[in-house]
């Protein structure tokens, strides 16, 4: 058994398929609510992601100068 997590399900089937045509027995499910759960509380326990939105130096610096225009 092989499992694979796509964000792109079909194209990943269409993709398996041109290049092995061989395949007899395939199973596409999307994940049960028990899996999306677990995969939430899962990351909400690895911490921050480190995807997580930063803000752009930009923006903080920008912040800074009219701070200081203010004082």
């Amino acid at each position: 058994m092989h499992a694979v997590r796509s964000g792109d399900p079909t194209g990943f089937v269409r993709d398996l398929l041109a290049k092995d045509e061989d395949v007899t027995e395939l199973e596409v499910r999307r994940a049960s609510l028990e899996d999306t759960y677990m995969a939430l509380v899962q990351r909400a326990e690895a911490g921050p992601s480190r995807f997580a939105r930063q803000p752009d130096a930009e923006q903080q610096e920008g912040t800074g100068e009219a701070s200081e225009a203010q004082a």
